[in-house]
C-alpha cells in the first residue's frame, strides 16, 4: 500500500528529527527559524511546482468541482464544530481552540509533502485549491472564534493576515498553470528543488517537538483521546463513503482523504499562543496526539475506504 509505505517513511523521519533534537542538532533555539524556512520558503515553493510541471492539466470542470468539494468539507466541519466541543467533555473555555482543531488539519507541513510522494506535483494543484478556503478561514473564522471565546486577548485582528505567503504563491500557482508562460529553466529547477526541503525538514521539525511533550499527562486526558478518535476517523470515514458516491476523480478523492486525515495543524497552536494564551497548551497536546495517531489512522482509514 503507497499510502502506507508513505507513512513509514514520514514516521522515520519524525525519528530522525527526535534523534537531532538528543544531539542538539534541533534545539528551541533554532526549531522556531527551521519552521520559518519550511512555512516561508519550502512550502511557497511546493505550491509553484505544481503549476510549472504542468502535467496533466486540470480542466475548468475538475478546477470548480475541487473548489466546491474544499468548501463543502470546511462547511461541515465548521457546523460539527458548533457542538461537538461540548460533546467530547471539554472546558467551555476551550471551545474555541477545539472547534480550529477539528476544522484545520495540517494539510501545509503533512498534507502537501504526503500529496507531492504519493500523486506527484501535478496532483499539488489540488491541494492549491484546499489551500485557498483554508487560508482564509483560518486568518478571519478562525481568530474571530479565539477572540470571542478569550476577551482578554490583547491582539487585534488584521484583515492583511490574510495576505500572506502562501495564499499569495497559492494565487501565483493558479495563474501560471492556465496561462502558456515560458518560466526559464534556472527558475524552475530552484524552485523544485526548494520544494524538496519542505517533506523531510517538516517531518523532522514535527519529530523534534515530540521531545517537550509530557506524554503521561497527554494519554491520561480522555476528552483529548475522545476527541482525536472521532478528528482522526470518524469524521474522514463518514465524509470520505460520502464523496465516493459523488465522485469518480481518483485524485481528488485521495487527495480529500489526505487533507481530512491528516492531524490537527500547527497553525491552531501558533493562533493560540496570540490569540487564546490559556489554550496553547490544549492546542500543543492536540497536534501532538493526532500526528503520532496519523501514522496508523491514515493508512487504516485508505484501507477502509478503497482510496489510494
Amino acid at each position: 500500500m503507497i499510502i502506507l509505505q508513505q507513512m513509514i517513511i514520514f514516521f522515520i523521519l519524525m525519528l530522525i528529527g527526535v534523534y537531532s533534537k538528543k544531539k542538539g542538532l534541533i534545539n528551541n533555539n533554532n526549531q522556531k527559524q527551521l519552521s520559518g524556512i519550511v512555512v516561508n520558503i519550502g512550502n511557497p515553493a511546493m505550491i509553484l511546482s505544481g503549476s510549472i510541471s504542468k502535467e496533466n492539466i486540470m480542466n475548468p470542470n475538475e478546477l470548480l468541482l475541487s473548489l466546491l468539494v474544499a468548501i463543502g468539507i470546511f462547511k461541515i466541519m465548521i457546523l460539527l464544530a458548533i457542538f461537538l466541543p461540548k460533546l467530547f467533555g471539554f472546558h467551555h473555555k476551550n471551545y474555541g481552540i477545539v472547534k480550529l482543531m477539528l476544522i484545520f488539519s495540517n494539510i501545509g507541513f503533512m498534507g502537501m509533502p504526503m500529496v507531492s510522494s504519493i500523486y506527484g506535483t501535478e496532483a499539488l494543484m489540488y491541494v492549491t485549491i484546499f489551500l485557498i478556503p483554508f487560508n482564509v478561514l483560518v486568518y478571519t473564522y478562525g481568530i474571530y472564534i479565539l477572540q470571542k471565546d478569550n476577551k482578554t486577548s490583547k491582539e487585534k485582528y488584521k484583515l492583511n493576515n490574510i495576505f500572506n505567503i502562501g495564499v499569495i504563491a497559492c494565487f501565483i500557482s493558479i495563474i501560471l498553470y492556465f496561462i502558456p508562460i515560458c518560466i526559464p529553466y534556472f527558475i524552475t529547477e530552484t524552485i523544485s528543488m526548494l520544494s524538496k526541503i519542505t517533506g523531510p525538514l517538516s517531518m523532522m521539525i514535527i519529530g523534534a517537538s515530540m521531545l517537550d511533550i509530557e506524554w503521561k499527562e497527554l494519554l491520561s486526558d480522555t476528552h483529548l483521546i475522545l476527541f482525536s478518535i472521532v478528528k482522526m476517523i470518524i469524521l474522514p470515514l463518514i465524509i470520505l463513503f460520502i464523496l465516493k458516491e459523488m465522485i469518480n476523480n481518483e485524485i481528488l478523492l485521495g487527495v480529500s482523504l489526505i487533507m481530512l486525515a491528516t492531524p490537527v495543524g500547527s497553525m491552531t497552536a501558533m493562533l493560540a499562543s496570540q490569540y487564546a494564551e490559556e489554550s496553547y497548551p490544549l492546542a500543543t497536546k492536540g497536534v501532538s496526539m493526532t500526528t503520532i495517531m496519523s501514522v496508523v489512522t491514515i493508512p487504516f482509514i485508505s484501507l477502509i475506504t478503497g482510496i489510494e
